[in-house]
């Protein structure tokens, strides 16, 4: 079985991608060109959780920026 559950969703295509919801409630992407299965879920949670990071060190970064600038007042 190549997904889950059942399709629940039209499929919809932007790009190179084909989008599509499951029954789950995961959104699957198939690159249209390409014949290939999808990823691991795992391998989104990865990459949210980096993105996650990144923005994490952004705010971080800009909050620091702002309290150095009200002590040099």
């Amino acid at each position: 079985m190549l997904f889950n559950s059942p399709i629940t969703s039209s499929p919809v295509i932007y790009g190179n991608s084909l989008f599509f919801a499951g029954h789950d409630g995961y959104v699957y992407a198939l690159n249209i060109y390409k014949h290939e299965v999808p990823a691991s879920i795992f391998l989104y949670y990865v990459l949210a959780i980096i993105v996650i990071i990144i923005v994490a060190i952004v705010v971080v970064s800009q909050v620091r920026k702002k309290h150095r600038k009200k002590g040099k007042k």
